[in-house]
């Protein structure tokens, strides 16, 4: 098998990995609290962890997703200010996706010949 084959094969296996993973910690909770073995029953609450203590959870739960954070007393979160390091990483995987992409459709490319990768040259552009 050439190496494009076995990495875009790779690629394909990563990719359906975390589409099977993409909602494991948002749907944690609710999994756990619902398993009777795992957790008190909702009647005895005060013997819950809330975070702090042994007692009942009394702040509102916020709900899923980054701008929900804003109002979670819990985390701080800036949701104005763009990650930097993400943006690099997000870029750095859409660069390859289109190599991949060119390759397969029988395109040259270049691909630097390394065994470790590397994020810190990529070119940044807005996403």
């Amino acid at each position: 098998m050439c190496r494009f084959c076995a990495s875009f094969c790779q690629v394909v296996d990563i990719k359906e990995k975390l589409k099977q993973s993409k909602k494991f910690w948002s749907t944690l909770p609710d999994g756990i609290c619902k398993e009777d073995k795992v957790t008190a029953s909702t009647a005895n609450e005060e013997q819950c962890w809330n975070g702090h203590a042994k007692g009942r959870y009394f702040p509102e739960v916020s709900k899923d997703g980054l701008a929900n954070q804003m109002n979670n007393p819990e985390v701080e979160v800036d949701i104005t200010r763009p990650d930097t390091f993400i943006r690099q990483q997000i870029m750095a995987l859409r660069v390859m996706t289109n190599k991949l992409k060119n390759a397969y459709n029988g395109n040259d490319i270049y691909f630097q010949d390394s065994s470790e990768w590397s994020f810190q040259n990529v070119a940044y552009t807005s996403v």
